[in-house]
């Protein structure tokens, strides 16, 4: 296994191959694939900005994407003295300016300090466990840590790996990846009678309305038994996948999942010899 100081040069390296047309249809694709993401009800999107000179993924198809469905979109700033990020809300009179490490940031501007929903957020390689490779100055590991709650961070979840690989088991494996928790599914919070928990805190069941980041989700609003305001208070749950078709919030939300396609292997017996006229 590479060591970190390894895995950095040799995908630093493999990026200088990159021509300029292939960074570009790549990002456009890495956009295009965003919008299969269960993201868009979410308002806040904290978005990298690219360094050129590094043969980065292009953000600007996403900062696109992201004005044209009207999201909040929140910029980094390097902060030196925290070794960590700022974060500015981008509007129509945001400035940048490029800094000591050529990254695009924002001269000044509204910083904001409310919640941030998604993270997309730059890479040099990561492993199908979900660990990340950055350039190792830490911004991000720090910025991260210090958030009020937990985004949803793209870039440790997409499926498309901007440098392609050689195509040996180190560079490349393909992985189907299939959905647990989506809304439209249904969950039940049980009680713990080893914890002292009584039987009137047993819930009915909920349906899931929306996945809000990666360890937190809604349901459509429950005035059942069981409903407690202390939300400090824990209770084993009980998920229940979508077995029939709903209407949700106004939506028509499907119970098909991937993992129900079925799969199929057809064969065929040759009966005849072939030879190289054969038809």
């Amino acid at each position: 296994m590479l060591s970190k100081i390894e895995a950095r040069e040799k995908y630093k390296n493999l990026r200088k191959q990159l021509q300029e047309s292939e960074i570009l249809d790549m990002s456009v694709e890495i956009a295009n694939n965003l919008l299969k993401f269960n993201v868009w009800e979410l308002k806040t999107f904290h978005l990298f900005m690219t360094i050129d000179e590094n043969k980065e993924v292009d953000t600007k198809p996403i900062f696109d994407l992201l004005i044209g469905k009207g999201k909040e979109i929140i910029i980094p700033k390097i902060n030196t003295n925290t070794n960590t990020l700022d974060s500015y809300i981008f509007d129509e009179k945001t400035v940048f300016e490029i800094n000591n490490l050529r990254i695009p940031e924002p001269k000044d501007g509204i910083v904001f300090n409310g919640k941030i929903d998604v993270v997309i957020l730059p890479l040099l390689a990561y492993d199908l466990e979900g660990n990340r490779i950055g350039y190792g100055k830490g911004f991000y590991d720090n910025f991260i840590s210090n958030l009020k709650s937990e985004p949803l961070k793209i870039g440790d979840t997409l499926n498309i790996v901007f440098y392609k690989g050689s195509g040996d088991d180190l560079d490349v494996i393909d992985r189907e990846v299939i959905e647990t928790l989506k809304y439209g599914d249904e969950v039940t919070l049980n009680y713990n009678p080893d914890l002292g928990q009584k039987p009137y805190q047993q819930e009915d069941t909920r349906t899931i309305s929306s996945i809000t980041n990666v360890d937190k989700c809604n349901t459509l609003p429950y005035f059942g038994p069981g409903n407690v305001t202390d939300t400090t208070f824990e209770r084993p749950i009980t998920w229940c996948r979508q077995t029939q078709d709903k209407i949700i919030n106004g939506q028509e939300v499907g119970k098909d999942r991937e993992i129900y396609e079925p799969v199929i292997n057809p064969t065929a017996n040759i009966i005849s010899s072939v030879g190289i006229g054969s038809t």
